[in-house]
């Protein structure tokens, strides 16, 4: 049997992220912090913090700036040995002025021509599917380019032949593409393990609305998944199987940049799916989330410590 070396490999676009400091505008900065962000990224960067061992799949070009992404996932002890080095493209860049109401705060992409937007299926070897446990990757991906959709579509078929668990991120981005244009192309990718889906993409690209139960079972009937996870914001989230529905509570919280809270919404709830307990992956999926909010960037600096602490102080002051 093939030892299995990664719990979760992930794949997808990793950006720089750029801003102001405090809350300026971006039209006020003499200067920006710096951060390494993507979703699936983020997700390989929660699961390395509790522990689990994390792989991460791109395309990067050969410079600084793709040298700078790699580091900073493989210093999060995400293993990065299967990026596709390209001899051109260039990093995607996001700007983000980080704000409260009533202001709110804005985003500006500067993605256009990335090397990650060109990845290809040949340029994968498959094979390393054969050494992870679960394979994961968000809709962000699929809308990046036709070439992305493949490569996406072909990552699950190739992970699923491979003896590895699947999941799927809704996580739609308008600026990306139309929900006709993402509901054409992720449908037919939905029957998986898992689909993580926020209540306002069930209703923005599937036009369900409803009891948040009934829509994450008629969600999971419709594309043939597993379990489908229906995020409710500060409600929390319900899970709906086969045969049981989860809920998950949601959490207080001030939020110091919620950037990369549902990514890290989802490597707590993978944490807990690896390892057979789906109770403790709604509970650490919900605490991982809140925790995001209270750091700054786009990665969950949580360890398992952390929200082993958190939950029980939150139980505790419950009990009172």
């Amino acid at each position: 049997m093939t030892d299995r070396c990664w719990d979760v490999v992930t794949l997808g676009e990793t950006m720089l992220r750029l801003s102001p400091p405090g809350a300026q505008r971006l039209e006020q900065a003499a200067q920006f912090d710096v951060y390494v962000g993507g979703s699936e990224a983020n997700v390989a960067v929660g699961l390395a913090r509790l522990g689990m061992r994390s792989a991460w799949i791109g395309r990067l070009p050969k410079n600084p700036l793709g040298r700078r992404v790699s580091s900073a996932l493989s210093a999060q002890g995400v293993d990065v040995s299967a990026v596709v080095w390209a001899d051109e493209g260039r990093v995607g860049i996001y700007y983000l002025e980080v704000a409260g109401p009533p202001r709110g705060s804005r985003v500006v992409y500067d993605r256009q021509g990335s090397a990650a937007s060109e990845l290809k299926p040949e340029e994968i070897d498959w094979d390393l599917f054969s050494r992870a446990r679960h394979f994961h990757v968000s809709g962000i991906t699929a809308a990046l380019s036709a070439s992305c959709a493949e490569t996406v579509r072909q990552a699950l078929i190739e992970a699923r032949n491979r003896g590895a668990s699947t999941s799927v991120d809704i996580n739609y981005r308008s600026r990306l593409w139309s929900p006709d244009q993402a509901r054409r192309v992720l449908q037919p990718l939905l029957n998986v393990d898992l689909v993580f889906c926020t209540a306002d993409d069930a209703r923005t690209v599937f036009g369900e609305q409803g009891a948040p139960s009934e829509v994450a079972a008629r969600l999971r009937e419709d594309w043939g998944a597993k379990m489908v996870v229906l995020t409710l914001g500060s409600e929390g989230a319900v899970v709906s199987g086969a045969d049981r529905l989860w809920r998950g509570r949601g959490h207080e919280l001030q939020t110091v940049d919620r950037v990369g809270a549902g990514d890290a919404y989802v490597a707590g709830f993978l944490y807990g799916y690896l390892k057979g307990d789906i109770d403790q992956a709604v509970a650490y999926a919900g605490a991982m989330a809140a925790w995001k909010h209270t750091e700054p960037g786009d990665f969950c600096w949580a360890s398992a410590t952390d929200i082993e602490m958190m939950l029980a102080e939150e139980a505790a002051e419950i009990r009172r």
